[in-house]
């Protein structure tokens, strides 16, 4: 179809059940729905949906004019309406239920309103209004929290009533009704035993279901539906029902546990109303994916998810018949087996391999290796396969019968996963070895190369490494006596000596993902970052020091995309490049122009994984990651290129020939592997047949005692061969060091025993003189290394703590320039000292010139009621912010004068010898925010890093702080002597006097404190007040900014809504405009069409009038027995339709394809009326023959009329439907005008309804408060004097009673201070009595003595200091010598530096010098090899002269033959000259 095509591929394709029609839907970027006549090879009609991906697509059975699409997310029913020649696509979504399974009712948000209206806050908007939408998003705006996920389709099936079957990922079964588009949960009606049911021919093919005959699946278990087919016994529908099983088979690679599986189940469902009954009829392992019935519908067709294909009868007791068995996997490789390309092999990720036939693509055989494959090569010179696993193994499988493969070795490399294998693809001794690399994750590409002069194998390595950004190749040898002489070759552990294999570094300019290279030195590699094929020419010899970066020769754009790979042929001639597009590539090797291109696989599954060319390049096999392997065949090419590579195989099996014969005997010889499998299992686990009947009941493959063979088997202790190599290497180091070891241990124990000794006397030692454990530790290696290693962690630390701590210094400078230094006034509090009182200032930004001139600007425009508010709130929280500063400087004013009585009190208390706590105020953090600025070290909870220097300081000082200590407790001589002497008398009586003065002292101070800070708190008090009538005038002030700015807001509202409505109102009228076109258009149609159908009936009705005229010459007697004949016509042949009882959709309405065929059929039938035989006796033949002309152009205008009616109804119904969306698009705008008058109206109302602010004090306002905000509705203003001269009257009534309460109060005070002084008396009187007793007991305790006994305290100090000073300075000395030290190494290391530098200039020179005799040499050998390539090039061109010259000779000899056969035609067809007409056109 050429007229339209799909820019990337079509994802659906859907033929109708009654028709000519194909529905086509395409994917990015067009995502466009079309309509096809596939007969005739036009497009219809298309229609794009944007972004919207479609998973599923089908026709109404019962009507062509119906589709059905669904993606994951959404379901649309498509309606193709026609009219003549012309057809329209028209949309209609389902609304589907939420995930819960509830029916959703979806509401139109654009013109759905509240009927509340709210008299304070205005009329209430639609959302998409007061989220400030006004185009077309306003028209689909649904908050988030208002949208609710619905379920996810899985499959739909269409019924005989048009309505839909469908089923989700959630488990709910739902049906779409065909006239409300609404799709409705159909919930399950349980049995009482709540299993569920199964038929009588119920089959099993699940191995977990086999051995529980008994136990059955939970009714109510929600299935996920992924497939359905209708049928007259009911809806047959598949889905996976998720099981838990244990499998733990003892098979290499296959780890024991548990393992999510799940199961498809074939169910039918009776569904009656908005229930359902069900009954399996079918369960296997595999998931299943589509259900099919047979056209007479007996037979279901079941196709799982990994392409395998069964078929049974759902009513009857047969064999489940399994037609294709799919590969379980992904093929991860495919190649031919040698000789010739009649069969090949594949391996898939699972372990399951296929051998195909690659005439009609059969599966011959198939075996499961039980293990994760990962890569797999075939051998040339023999009928074997080599397949590696993920566990290290290599398995080596016999395939010289290609009906019966069997495993006969395998081999454990290593226990990391076989990366690459590969076979070398020439000819040699070691034509059968298999390569095996088990390489990093670092190794991208891998591939090798067998060189027959050298007898080794080239391996070259792909790698990017990160620190270069660019591709750098690892070319290494393998020579052929790594198989004869493995010894000489391998280390005793089993690793590749260097001077064996003989690695080289090539640095490339781009990083590759793929790369290959020719017999010669030509690489070929695939850019990673953008679709480029480079070809380099690496040099013979080269090593990894001196190699330079490799540019590219020659670089060709790709047309691919996605991850490629290159393969080269096995003559070298011709480039592969593959890739995730799908797409096929083969180029010329020499000059890269591509030679051929095909579309493989879908760049949907990741395009092409595989490319295998056969040995003659005559086939290609090409596997994806879709589970499909493609034979290619060359169908244009020149015969020379071919020919090079069918004689390259050629040659290649001439000598492989007695390889094959020699090796595939070996192999048939050898014994099958069977170490771990019993006979029993291996006929189990290695089925080859390739049809598998599984009849009822036979649902175990495996025996039970074998299974339990295999779950009490242990896991295999096989060895890799590198563990061998390293075990052997131990074992003959340990044979041959014998004596050694045993001098060595004995010297160890020795050691041992003596450094327990030491530790033993250190553990004996005073604690100074003890040694730490780790000193000693006799490794002395391994403490240098751990403290290496520490140090670097610790620097490593520190460097992310310091890190840290630069990100949280800068993200603090940013929050302190943003709430900080911006601020003009800091946000601050002050607190009283006694009341619980804290008051806040109010914190402000300087106002910016351009603040200012904005509001000069709002003045100048007259808006000024806004500005004016916020100018008052900005005076008042200034004015107060003056009064908080001055309180703040007196609050600190106080606290200082507070600090300083304080040093007094504390000084008077310590010569009274009272302990006593003394208030101190302070300011809090609200009162001084910086702090929060700071970091104070008590904040810090991690142990601080000290520095060797640090360290040392501060043991000096805490042995200075302890010896301080020691002299504070020490003896005082002095002190002692004097109250020995004088018994203490003199000085306890100065005591005496000194103590009195110093109490009065302290309460003169305590009370002046306690005063001043009283004041302060009143001060406060008064501030607090004034603090509350500003906030009183501030939010006055506010809910007046407020109220102004909702208006706005609510302005602004009803301006975007009539915005809103204004612009879906241009938008409706631009749709009516359409309709209205549509609808002259097709009434023009519908009338051009009825005047030429009202001619044509006319036309027939003269023509049936005009017969008598037109047989006037005829007897009257004949003219009656024509017009009979003329009337007459064929009986219309009814087929014999065989009763189908199972098709659910019974008769379907005829096809285009059937009304042809019955008009056919009446044509042949006057064709047999138009015989002689038929024709009245006596009339003559011409007169038969004008009947006959005229009846037969007389049924045609019947027909023609019947065709002309049909399609004029039909025009008629299209017509209808134009004027009925034209009368909804009509309706539309009324209720848009409708809206937007009310919209308008209530506009005008909301700015006429104004609010007015009113300042009350408390008491004014006589409504009750019960609510938050009290209503008004029914509220009054009333004169404030009328209020006040009846407050007054109750004020002086009041006032009377209030004197006298006073009078009675003030008399029973005096009563009550009386009795309060005599009690205070008394009180007094026992204090002074308990005082002077304890005056009496006092005892002068040694705390106070020492008290006394601190003269020498000042020298001692002193002294401790000197020895300080003294230490400090020895260690600035030893400091210096260091560091003269380090300056002498560090001249001396300058000095080696520039020696080397001498010396590298000259090695480059040298380098200079060896590039340019390179270079030399290499044109030398190019200009050698020039003569050679002109010799062959000149007899090429000779050679093709020479075919040029036969093919024209040909050409002539062909041409003449043609005139010749043509001029015969001519005189043959001027000889008869039949008239030749075209049936179906007529």
């Amino acid at each position: 179809m050429p007229e339209w095509q799909a820019s990337l591929d079509y994802s659906l394709l859907a033929f109708s059940h009654s028709g000519s029609y194909l529905a086509s839907y395409s994917s990015v970027p067009e995502f466009s729905l079309t309509i096809w006549d596939w007969r005739k090879k036009i497009l219809l009609c298309s229609q794009a949906q944007p972004g919207v991906d479609v998973t599923a697509m089908s026709f109404n059975p019962m009507s062509w004019h119906q589709l059905c699409l669904h993606s994951g997310t959404s379901v649309t029913l498509w309606n193709i309406e026609r009219s003549d020649n012309e057809h329209l696509l028209k949309s209609k979504p389902v609304t589907l239920p939420a995930q819960d399974g509830s029916t959703m009712h979806e509401q139109n948000t654009f013109f759905f309103c509240p009927n509340t209206q709210d008299p304070y806050f205005g009329p209430v908007l639609p959302i998409s209004a007061v989220a400030g939408l006004a185009g077309d998003e306003a028209e689909t705006f649904k908050p988030k929290d208002d949208t609710q996920p619905t379920v996810h389709p899985t499959v739909h099936c269409w019924t005989p009533t048009s309505d839909l079957y469908m089923g989700s990922e959630e488990g709910y079964f739902l049906k779409i009704g065909a006239d409300t588009f609404k799709a409705v949960a159909v919930h399950q009606k349980l049995s009482p035993d709540a299993k569920a049911k199964r038929r009588t021919t119920f089959r099993s093919m699940s191995h977990s279901a086999g051995k529980a005959e008994d136990g059955g699946r939970n009714e109510a278990q929600n299935v996920a539906l992924f497939a359905m087919a209708l049928h007259k016994d009911g809806l047959y529908a598949a889905g996976n029902v998720r099981a838990m099983k244990d499998l733990s088979l003892a098979i290499p690679d296959q780890n024991p546990g548990i393992d999510q599986k799940q199961d498809g189940v074939v169910r039918c469902y009776q569904v009656k109303g908005t229930q359902f009954q069900t009954e399996d009829c079918l369960e296997m392992d595999e998931r299943i994916t589509n259900l099919i019935f047979s056209p007479d519908y007996t037979y279901l067709l079941v196709e799982t998810e990994k392409g395998s294909l069964y078929v049974f009868n759902p009513n009857d007791n047969e064999d489940v018949i399994q037609l294709l068995d799919a590969s379980e996997g992904q093929f991860l490789g495919v190649d031919f087996i040698v000789p010739g390309s009649k069969h090949c092999v594949s391996v898939a990720e699972s372990g399951e391999m296929h051998i195909w036939q690659t005439e009609d693509g059969a599966c011959i055989s198939k075996m499961s290796l039980h293990a994760l494959a990962t890569a797999m090569a075939c051998s040339l010179s023999s009928h074997c396969v080599a397949v590696g696993t993920k566990g290290g193994h290599i398995f080596f499988i016999d395939v010289t019968d290609v009906k019966l493969p069997r495993v006969i070795h395998r081999v454990l490399l290593t226990e990391q996963p076989v990366e690459f294998l590969q076979q070398h693809r020439s000819v040699g001794e070691s034509m059968g070895e298999c390569q095996a690399m088990v390489l990093s994750h670092e190794i991208i590409d891998l591939t090798s190369l067998y060189d027959i002069e050298k007898e080794a194998s080239e391996v070259i390595a792909l790698l990017c490494p990160p620190d270069i950004k660019r591709a750098r190749i690892e070319v290494f040898s393998l020579p052929s006596k790594i198989v004869l002489d493995n010894e000489e070759c391998i280390s005793e552990r089993g690793l590749l000596k260097d001077h064996v294999i003989r690695r080289r570094f090539y640095d490339l300019e781009f990083p590759l993902c793929s790369v290959v290279k020719r017999k010669d030195t030509t690489v070929y590699g695939y850019a990673s970052q953008a679709p480029f094929i480079c070809k380099y020419h690496f040099a013979s010899k080269i090593s990894w020091k001196d190699s330079p970066v490799i540019k590219s020769e020659k670089r060709i754009p790709s047309k691919q995309f996605g991850q490629a790979s290159l393969h080269l042929s096995p003559h070298g001639k011709w480039l592969a490049s593959v890739a995730e597009s799908g797409v096929l590539i083969i180029h010329d090797a020499a000059t890269l122009d591509i030679l051929a291109r095909e579309h493989c696989h879908s760049y949907h599954e990741h395009g092409i994984r595989t490319l295998t060319f056969s040995l003659d390049g005559q086939f290609i096999l090409v596997s994806g990651l879709d589970g499909a392997i493609v034979l290619l065949k060359w169908k244009r090419i020149s015969e020379r290129k071919l020919k090079d590579a069918v004689d390259f195989g050629n040659y290649l099996l001439s000598n492989l020939n007695d390889y094959i014969f020699q090796e595939n005997t070996f192999l048939r010889n050898m014994p099958e592997w069977a170490r771990i499998l019993g006979p029993k299992l291996d006929s189990a686990l290695f089925q080859s047949d390739s049809q598998v009947k599984f009849k009822k009941g036979s649902t175990v493959e495996i025996e039970e005692e074998e299974e339990y063979f295999l779950l009490t088997q242990e896991k295999s202790s096989e060895a890799t061969w590198l563990a061998q190599k390293a075990e052997k290497a131990i074992k003959e180091e340990t044979d041959k060091f014998t004596d050694k070891r045993k001098g060595v241990k004995h010297g160890i124990k020795k050691l041992r025993k003596k450094i327990q000794e030491m530790m033993f006397e250190n553990a004996k030692a005073p604690t100074i003189e003890k040694l730490d454990q780790q000193e000693f530790n006799v490794d002395i290696e391994e403490q240098e290394r751990q403290l290496i290693e520490s140090e670097k962690e610790v620097a490593r630390v520190r460097k992310d703590i310091e890190m840290e701590n630069l990100t949280n210094a800068y993200l603090r400078e940013i929050i302190k320039e943003d709430c900080w230094n911006a601020m003009s006034v800091k946000g601050r509090s002050v607190r009283s000292f006694h009341l619980p009182c804290e008051i806040q200032n109010y914190p402000m930004k300087e106002r910016g010139p351009d603040e200012v001139a904005f509001l000069e600007r709002i003045l100048r425009m007259k808006k000024i009621e806004k500005t004016d508010m916020k100018d008052i709130i900005y005076n008042v929280k200034t004015a107060f912010n003056k009064e908080f500063d001055s309180v703040t400087r007196m609050k600190e004013l106080e606290i200082a004068r507070v600090k300083e009585r304080n040093v007094r009190i504390s000084e008077i208390l310590n010569q009274l010898e009272i302990q006593e706590e003394i208030w101190e105020p302070t300011l809090t953090d609200n009162e001084k925010p910086d702090r929060d600025l700071r970091v104070l070290d008590s904040e810090i909870k991690v142990e601080k890093y000290l520095t060797p220097v640090m360290k040392a300081k501060e043991k000096i000082m805490a042995r200075i702080n302890y010896k301080r200590r020691l002299a504070a407790q020490g003896d005082n001589a002095r002190e002692r002597g004097l109250i020995d002497m004088m018994n203490g008398v003199l000085e306890i009586k100065k005591e005496d006097i000194l103590k009195m003065i110093l109490e009065t002292e302290l309460r003169k101070l305590q009370s002046s404190v306690q005063e001043t800070t009283q004041t302060f708190d009143e001060i406060v008090n008064r501030l607090f007040e004034k603090k509350v009538k500003s906030e009183m005038v501030i939010y006055q002030e506010e809910l007046k900014i407020t109220n102004l700015l909702y208006s706005l807001l609510l302005d602004e509202e009803l301006s975007t809504r009539e915005a809103g409505l204004s612009h879906y109102l241009e938008k409706k009228r631009k749709e009516k405009m359409l309709t209205s076109d549509a609808v002259k258009a097709s009434r023009a149609q519908v009338d051009t069409y009825r005047e030429a159908y009202d001619i044509l009936v006319a036309e027939d009705k003269l023509m049936e009038r005009g017969f008598r005229k037109e047989f006037s010459d005829v007897p009257a007697h004949h003219v009656d027995q024509l017009f009979k004949l003329y009337k007459r016509r064929p009986r219309a042949q009814k087929t014999k339709v065989v009763c189908d009882t199972a098709n659910p959709y019974g008769d379907r309405p005829g096809s285009v394809k059937v009304l042809q065929d019955a008009y056919t059929q009446l044509m042949k039938g006057i064709d047999e009326m138009d015989e002689f035989g038929n024709k009245p006796e006596g009339l003559d033949y011409t007169i038969w023959d004008r009947l006959c002309v005229s009846r037969r152009a007389k049924v045609e205008s019947e027909q023609q009329i019947k065709q002309k009616a049909l399609t004029l109804a039909e025009m008629q119904t299209f017509l209808q439907r134009r004027i009925e969306d034209d009368e909804k698009v009509r309706k539309e705008i009324e209720q848009i005008f409708t809206e937007l008058n009310l919209l308008r109206e209530m506009k005008m109302k909301f700015q006429l309804d104004l609010m007015v602010q009113f300042l009350f004090k408390q008491g004014q306002v006589e409504l009750d408060s019960s609510n938050l905000i009290p209503d008004y509705t029914d509220a009054i203003l009333i004169n404030r004097s009328i209020i006040e001269e009846l407050n007054s009257t109750i004020r002086a009534q009041g006032e009377k009673k209030v004197a006298s309460m006073v009078e009675s109060k003030d008399f029973r005070k005096g009563i009550f201070q009386l009795e309060w002084e005599h009690k205070k008396i008394k009180m007094q009187i026992d204090d002074l009595n308990q005082k002077a007793r304890d005056i009496q007991k006092l005892n002068v305790t040694k705390d106070r003595q020492l008290f006394l006994t601190v003269l020498n305290y000042d020298s001692r100090m002193n002294h401790e200091v000197s020895v300080m000073e003294a230490t400090l300075t020895f260690l600035d000395k030893v400091h210096k010598k260091n560091v003269q030290q380090r300056e002498k190494l560090i001249m001396e290391l300058g000095k080696q530096i520039d020696q080397k530098k001498v010396a590298n200039h000259k090695l480059s020179k040298e380098i200079r010098e060896m590039l340019v005799s390179v270079s030399e040499r290499r044109h030398i050998f190019e200009a050698s090899d020039s003569e050679l390539l002109k010799e062959k090039i000149n007899k090429e061109h000779y050679e093709d002269i020479l075919q040029r010259q036969q093919l024209v000779d040909l050409a002539k000899a062909q041409a003449q033959e043609l005139s010749i056969l043509q001029a015969e035609v001519e005189r043959l067809r001027m000889k008869t000259f039949p008239a030749f007409f075209d049936v179906q056109e007529y």
